[in-house]
This record gives structure tokens, C-alpha cells and sequence, in this order.
């Protein structure tokens, strides 16, 4: 790699403070725990989260096989579309992320 050095770390916590004081040039975490992280710390305006992301993983829900969901999918996977598309869904992340920062 090209990098100078690759520092580990036992916390995200302690990823935050080497960013903030500009010991390291970026940390590497997925977004949510990224952003819960910068909340808790109260420094979500100090660090800047870099889009696209490196590495997409999708979610999924599972249901058992012994009982038939079917339309109970169908409805979860119309509500997920419509929230998202809406902006629904971007709104209940942003609003759960300024409450945790305002605490």
C-alpha cells in the first residue's frame, strides 16, 4: 500500500479523535456507525462522511417458512419503496441522528 502508516485502535472513539486532531487523514467505518459515533461525540459537523461508499452491503428481513407472509411482504417491501422515494425514510435516518447529537 502507499500509505505512511495504518494505525489500530481498540474504540471508534479514539478513530474520531486522531481525525479531528489530524493524526490520521481519514478513518474507515460503515455510515450509520460512522454518523452514530460523530453524534455521541457531538462533533457531526467537524468530520465529513466521503460518498459513494467504499463497499455497499444490502439488507434484508426474513420470514419464517412455516407460515406463508406473503402479503405482509409485499406490503413491507411497497412501504420500504414509497418511504424511500418520498423521502420518508432519509427524513426518520436524519431525524434519528440530530436527536442523539442533541442529547
Amino acid at each position: 500500500n502507499n500509505f505512511k502508516a495504518i494505525y489500530k485502535v481498540n474504540s471508534a472513539e479514539q478513530c474520531v479523535l486522531m481525525l479531528l486532531s489530524n493524526r490520521v487523514d481519514f478513518w474507515v467505518n460503515n455510515e450509520f456507525g460512522a454518523r452514530y459515533i460523530a453524534a455521541q461525540m457531538g462533533v457531526t459537523n467537524d468530520i465529513y462522511l466521503e460518498t459513494p461508499p467504499l463497499e455497499s452491503t444490502p439488507s434484508y428481513i426474513a420470514f419464517s417458512k412455516k407460515n406463508q407472509h406473503l402479503d405482509l411482504v409485499k406490503k413491507i417491501d411497497h412501504t420500504l419503496r414509497t418511504m424511500k422515494e418520498n423521502g420518508a425514510y432519509q427524513r426518520i435516518i436524519d431525524d434519528y441522528f440530530n436527536e442523539i447529537g442533541s442529547k
